[in-house]
């Protein structure tokens, strides 16, 4: 056998021998599950392959029936085990141990050496039963004659053919141009002067603040969106009556009156009051 042709691994081996001793009569298949909760399930075989020599070394597990002759049931699974693993697998079987873990009472017939004697220890091929199917020739029924078919040449005038108008010409739109940001120069900061007024004195200065920086503007392109064309459609006339225009009436201006100040009479008090009242004038 060419080893490297493919692989067995000891689950494979393992199971092949448990099928081999359930079919030795007096074995007693147990399950764990139902055996309890410190039970275990048998028959139980240990695998060890030994690849290089192409063989195999077994420890087996069983429970038989009793009353059964046990020599006979070991020696009968002993031969049974070797025949099937040396058959399936190609692995020649060195060393087999087993082990009668428990006999457990058995309530069917009782398995004597003559039961023992009759079991086959080979694989036994299953018959195959073949039933000779019925073949038939397919048969091909008769031709049978068209019914011919009477075409009414005239209902062929009033059909019209249908026109199909030209699609319209789409028009591209032209987006505007982009707005392109002129910089705006800020006009240079006016410096107050201060006024001096005949007859008045203790004016306090007037406090300017400083001219802020200017941040630059970042302008973004603008984004264009696709314009959808609609559909033509029919225009409808609109009447419209002319109204009268009327010129908007202008009232004359008035003459704005003088203001004289006297130096002689004018403190600092109302100077104040004076000055604040002409600024929120304007």
């Amino acid at each position: 056998m060419d080893s490297s042709s493919y692989r067995i691994s000891e689950k494979t081996v393992a199971h092949v021998a448990s099928a081999a001793i359930r079919s030795v009569p007096g074995t007693r298949e147990v399950d764990a599950k139902l055996a309890g909760l410190a039970g275990r399930s048998f028959p139980r075989v240990d695998v060890h392959i030994d690849r290089a020599a192409e063989s195999v070394a077994l420890d087996i597990e069983v429970v038989t029936s009793y009353p059964a002759p046990v020599g006979a049931i070991t020696d009968e699974v002993r031969r049974t085990v070797v025949s099937h693993v040396e058959t399936l697998t190609g692995l020649t079987v060195n060393r087999l141990n087993i082990a009668v873990a428990d006999a457990e009472i058995s309530t069917g017939d009782t398995v004597t050496r003559e039961d023992l004697s009759n079991h086959p220890a080979a694989l036994v091929p299953t018959p195959i039963r073949v039933t000779a199917t019925r073949v038939s020739s397919p048969v091909a029924q008769p031709a049978k004659d068209l019914t011919p078919v009477t075409v009414d040449s005239s209902t062929y005038e009033d059909v019209r053919q249908i026109e199909v108008p030209a699609p319209p010409k789409v028009i591209a739109v032209q987006p505007p141009r982009p707005v392109r940001p002129i910089s705006a120069t800020a006009p240079p900061p006016i410096i107050p002067r201060r006024v001096a007024v005949p007859g008045v004195a203790g004016l306090r200065p007037v406090n300017v603040e400083k001219q802020k920086t200017l941040r630059p503007i970042t302008a973004r392109r603008p984004k264009f969106v696709p314009v959808e064309r609609p559909m033509p459609q029919a225009l409808r006339r609109i009447t419209v009556t002319p109204s009268p225009i009327t010129s908007p009436q202008v009232p004359e201006p008035r003459p704005l009156g003088k203001i004289f100040i006297d130096p002689d009479r004018v403190d600092q008090d109302s100077y104040t009051e004076t000055t604040a009242s002409r600024k929120e004038m304007r």
